[in-house]
């Protein structure tokens, strides 16, 4: 089982070169029709994306140092909590966290590859690979009862007609 979410795993893409350029996707909020700006000043947004920019360069220090993978991932985490909806964030925090669980699932570090697994599925629900690969580790795990659903979830987003997701199916 662990052969096939392995060989799976090795095409993903290296991650730890974050992007650190999201604060050009990002505008700041627009006034509702009120004229408000959600109590919010342009100074304000720009104050919690430049700190959103500070954790996320202070994540990619440390993203390459396996004894600091926790606190990259919790440094993104609190990033995410600044910009919740700034999607280059969210693709940072959910390669990351693939990349770690994909590691750990190589290593046999089973419990660590789901608590990764399921913290990427948080932001990419409808991501299958995410979904066969925290499967394959539950079954390492031998928890078939919990291997079975995600394997099941993930049926539900694989497309039949991409020749990656029919090799899966």
């Amino acid at each position: 089982i662990a052969t096939a979410a392995t060989h799976r795993s090795t095409q993903r893409k290296n991650r730890h070169d974050f992007s650190i350029t999201f604060t050009l996707s990002m505008s700041p909020r627009s006034p509702d029709k009120s004229g408000s700006n959600d109590g919010l000043s342009d100074a304000a947004e720009h104050a919690r994306m430049s700190a959103a920019i500070k954790l996320t360069r202070q994540a990619k220090r440390c993203a390459n140092n396996p004894k600091s993978y926790a606190r990259a991932v919790d440094l993104l985490e609190q990033a995410l909590v600044l910009v919740p909806g700034e999607q280059t964030l969210i693709e940072n925090y959910v390669g990351y966290c693939t990349e770690i669980a994909t590691y750990h699932l190589q290593d046999g570090l089973y419990p660590d590859a789901v608590l990764y697994f399921t913290k990427a599925l948080r932001y990419a629900p409808n991501d299958p690979e995410t979904w066969l690969d925290v499967g394959t580790a539950y079954a390492n795990l031998n928890n078939p009862l919990d291997a079975c659903r995600a394997w099941q979830t993930a049926l539900t987003y694989l497309d039949e007609n991409n020749p990656d997701h029919r090799e899966n199916i």
